[in-house]
């Protein structure tokens, strides 16, 4: 199961970093004046091209080139800003040829919002993930290893932090502050924490209690070694069998926040936003039917991964046949 979530999420987070070069109005590469340029790596003053601009516009660059001197760009498959307004047509615009999955109520594109939208949103699951996995483990590891008095008051405070109205109080939070990425992390993390730890600290104590830590502990190893190579190992596999769904509860916690209008400050693309433009704006039916089908189509390649323990083999069916 693990193997199968890793390369899943490897996928995920590998196709999320290549949607700046799948998707952007400037240019990958733009040769000019017999200089090579690379727009999306480094920013390029608009004074290069005898532009009077904030920034470049890189079609006239290569439309209108200098006398006696080639010019040319190699653009993304799709070349729409996420942030570019379009303002041609009704807005928002249903699909065309130019916008394939049509345009928001300011003119930009669908597609573009679409896929940076699935990247800022899987960026933030998988930071979530992470840094609520690595504090479930260590105020987990120290209940158990920092002594009753530690424990018992840790567990209090868990209990009490647990009773907490999550949502209300999450968004009491974000109402006193500007929203930004580093706060929703830390608030998600500051909530997300609790049970894990719980669940890590009871199965610390099972295995510290099997007689193979037992052994090792009467051959004279060191707590430290026996924590790091006989319990943290197994202690971790619950906590990684719960990541499918940790990861998918944090995009879906974000999209919903972004909905409620607490998520992340505009212009930042996300799913949540473009269906808050949908209730806003129920005929446009394109602002509703693809970020739902997107998000489904996440939700089944990244859940897909709890299936994987009970998947039982044709081999493992006859064998058990075979025996009854």
């Amino acid at each position: 199961m693990h193997r199968d979530l890793f390369f899943r999420l490897a996928g995920l987070l590998i196709f999320a970093g290549l949607v700046p070069v799948l998707c952007h109005s400037d240019p990958l590469v733009l040769y000019y004046e017999g200089k090579l340029f690379f727009p999306r790596l480094n920013r390029i003053p608009a004074s290069v091209f005898d532009q009077e601009k904030p920034r470049p516009d890189y079609s006239l660059v290569t439309a209108l080139p200098p006398l006696g001197k080639g010019a040319w760009a190699l653009h993304p498959p799709f070349r729409w800003d996420p942030d570019a307004s379009h303002l041609e047509g009704p807005l928002p615009g249903p699909p065309n040829r130019s916008h394939w999955l049509g345009t928001d109520d300011r003119g930009r594109d669908v597609l573009s919002r679409l896929l940076y939208g699935f990247r800022n949103g899987l960026f933030f699951a998988v930071a979530a993930w992470a840094f609520t996995l690595a504090m479930s483990v260590v105020i987990g590891g120290v209940q158990v290893y920092a002594g009753y008095r530690i424990d018992f008051l840790v567990q209090r405070f868990s209990e009490s932090w647990q009773s907490l109205p999550t949502l209300y109080v999450v968004l009491f939070l974000l109402s006193l502050f500007t929203p930004s990425l580093t706060l929703l992390l830390f608030v998600w993390v500051l909530f997300g924490w609790v049970y894990l730890a719980g669940l890590f600290r009871s199965e610390v104590l099972r295995l510290l209690s099997l007689p193979y830590v037992q052994s090792a502990r009467g051959l004279g190893q060191t707590p430290i070694r026996i924590a790091w190579h006989h319990v943290l190992p197994g202690a971790l596999q619950p906590l990684l069998a719960l990541s499918p769904y940790l990861i998918l509860s944090a995009f879906s916690g974000l999209a919903t926040l972004d909905f409620l209008g607490m998520g992340l400050p505009p212009p930042a693309s996300t799913w949540g936003e473009l269906l808050l433009q949908a209730r806003l704006h129920p005929e446009a039916w394109w602002l509703i039917a693809f970020p739902i089908t997107g998000l489904s189509l996440f939700l089944f390649v990244l859940g897909n991964s709890f299936a994987v323990p009970f998947k039982i083999s044709s081999k493992q069916q006859i064998a058990s046949q075979s025996a009854i």
